[in-house]
């Protein structure tokens, strides 16, 4: 089989400090070059990422830091807003300024902690993936963590299952022992899945925006839930159908009824478990 040609292909973290440097220059502006340029590198890249899956998953969280631009470009607007309240209005104020000033303070502080927790956590799922969420959801679930000698022998017990039997819906990978997205989880472990789409409406004023959530909740024996976010119905449809065929024994549900999976008593997820294990031992 020919190998398929790739373009041109700009490593990590590289691409990542140029969208950096686009937001700073072009603004807003930047917002369709960086989709179109990182639609570009994902077709050019190399058919396995030489870090590997996990690795490319934690170096992903870079892009965080993109948030958190915008979160802290909201809160510094929220913070000039409340300081011009606060000297436009000095000696005069009514009810109304007083909860302007309030709000938008109260406001600002939230964004400003948006930003300043996007930092950290991209920057300490990038750059330090051995203290990440993807490392800790996969110390959680393997029988000895501690005979990891470091991150990347850890990853590498998902990256040959992933390399070797993955399947991609979006940039959700399902294997034949594990699933990785933001957090990896290992399938014989799985004892509910919950499938959510829906549609969220929202009204600011005269005008009415709606936007959809697809997601799949996955909840494992011990009652943790790892989420994972997926762009169409296509993607939900064929990862259900692939879960189901993995997972046999498991639970499915829609995503209205996680609340009460998730809100069981020890007592109540002990009795579900040992309905599990009647199950698949049938």
């Amino acid at each position: 089989m020919e190998d398929k040609k790739k373009g041109f292909h700009i490593k990590w973290p590289w691409d990542i400090l140029l969208y950096i440097l686009l937001v700073a220059v072009l603004r807003v502006f930047a917002i369709p070059v960086i989709i179109f340029l990182v639609s570009q590198n994902r077709k050019s890249a190399p058919d396995g990422p030489n870090d590997g899956y996990c690795m490319r998953q934690a170096h992903a969280r870079m892009s965080m830091l993109l948030w958190a631009l915008l979160y802290l470009f909201i809160a510094v607007c929220l913070g000039v807003f409340c300081y011009a309240a606060l000297t436009e209005t000095q000696g005069c104020r009514e009810t109304q300024d007083y909860v302007k000033i309030v709000v938008s303070g109260l406001a600002a502080v939230v964004f400003a902690g948006l930003g300043a927790y996007s930092v950290f956590v991209g920057l300490r799922d990038s750059l330090f993936p051995e203290k990440g969420e993807l490392a800790k959801s996969i110390k959680e679930q393997v029988a000895h963590p501690e005979n990891y000698a470091s991150v990347r022998e850890l990853f590498e017990t998902v990256d040959r299952d992933i390399e070797e039997n993955g399947r991609w819906f979006g940039n959700i990978a399902v294997g034949k022992e594990w699933i990785l997205g933001q957090r990896a989880c290992l399938i014989s472990r799985i004892r509910a899945v919950f499938f959510r789409n829906e549609i969220r409406t929202r009204s600011t004023g005269k005008r009415m925006t709606t936007s959809r959530v697809i997601q799949v909740v996955i909840m494992d024996d011990e009652q943790r839930s790892a989420i994972y976010d997926l762009k169409s119905l296509k993607d939900l449809e064929a990862i259900a159908a692939c879960l189901e065929a993995e997972a046999p024994d498991a639970v499915f549900k829609p995503y209205k009824e996680y609340v009460n999976y998730n809100a069981m008593t020890p007592d109540e997820w002990e009795e579900f478990l040992l309905e599990y294990r009647r199950k698949a031992t049938k």
